[in-house]
Parts: structure tokens; sequence; C-alpha cells
């Protein structure tokens, strides 16, 4: 199995829940590994991966996609960071700082960047593509990740996660993939996963 998301700290925690949870529905091992969107579809297609756990929805006219439940965005930032400091952050917050924009999950970005551009975001976008200029859009240019999955971003004082404000907030999907027809229950997943208190 295959999870497609970016990676932040903590979604190695994200990622041990959906085996946990893979194993319990399917009573048996279960391999779930990190993707991109460039490879993912490439990778279900090959049969190499038997399902995708997404961020974002991903539709192909080949592919099933179902929505296990949503996630509130969080923007994660600089323990340095000004922002850090508040409580939430609203989208007056986000628009006074460049946000992450990552061409290798397009899905990603439909679901969350593009979503928050629709509700007049005017934050620069910026595309990273070294260790680097990570560093310096995060620490000297006070930039924004946004993400979902929030409450699994391991705080490290150097990294935090900070929840977007009720007003702003815009629920992000997290979807099961497999070619054709799903071979397990969608409502079983979903109600393990209720159990553990994953989603909104």
């Amino acid at each position: 199995m295959g999870f497609c998301c970016p990676r932040f700290p903590g979604t190695d925690c994200f990622l041990a829940l959906i085996k946990t949870t893979a194993e319990h529905i399917l009573r048996q091992p279960v391999d779930v590994s990190f993707t991109t969107g460039r490879t993912c579809l490439e990778n279900l297609r090959a049969r190499r991966l038997d399902a995708l756990v997404t961020i974002g929805a991903l539709r192909e006219p080949d592919v099933t996609c179902v929505t296990l439940g949503t996630m509130p965005p969080y923007a994660l930032m600089s323990g340095t960071n000004s922002l850090a400091l508040k409580a939430e952050l609203t989208l007056e917050d986000i628009n006074a700082c460049p946000v992450v924009f990552s061409r290798d999950f397009d899905h990603f970005n439909e679901s969350v960047c593009r979503t928050y551009l629709d509700r007049g975001m005017s934050s620069e976008l910026v595309e990273l593509t070294s260790e680097r200029e990570s560093i310096d859009f995060f620490e000297r240019r006070g930039g924004l990740a946004l993400i979902a999955g929030g409450k699994f971003a391991s705080p490290t004082g150097r990294v935090v996660a900070r929840p977007i404000a009720e007003k702003d907030r815009v629920m992000v999907p997290i979807c099961l993939l497999s070619l054709g027809t799903l071979d397990v229950s969608c409502e079983e997943i979903r109600g393990t996963l209720a159990q553990t208190s994953l989603f909104a």
C-alpha cells in the first residue's frame, strides 16, 4: 500500500496508523510506504501497489477513489516565525507569508493550496528544490507549509504546526484509491479509523 503525502515531521506516525488500521481490517501484515504524486498512479497501475491512501482526491477514469474522512488543515512553520506565538492562523496571517507549493503532489495542491487561492489567499507560492532552499524559506523568509494531519506533527522547537482558524478552515479529504472495485468495505475502514479520532 502506498501513502501519497508530502513529508513533514510527524508523517511517520500517520503512516504507522494507516498500517495498523489496514492490518486490523485485513488480518494480515501490510507493507505501507511513502510515494509521490509523480509515481503513485504508475505503481498502482503496474500492481506494485494494491491500494493508495492520499491526502486530497485523485480522479482518474480507471481508478476507484473513495473518501474515508476529512481532516482540518494546519500551517507548518519554523519555531522562530512570529506566527508560532499564535494558537491558530487566519487567512490574513497566511497571506503575509510565502507558502510551499509542491509539483510532486498535484492532488494535494488541489485540495489545499488551490482551495485557499480560490478563497482569497494571496501568498507567494514557492517550489523548494533543495534542503538549503527549505532552510532559507522557513528560517529566513518565514515561510509556511499548508498540511493536513497537523495533529501528527512532531514539535521540535524548530518546527511547529498551528491549526487554521475555524472561519477560514477548509476540510481536506483523505482518500483510498484502487484499480477497479475495492476488496474491503469502506464502511469498515471508516469505522476503524473513527475509533482513532483521526478524522474531524
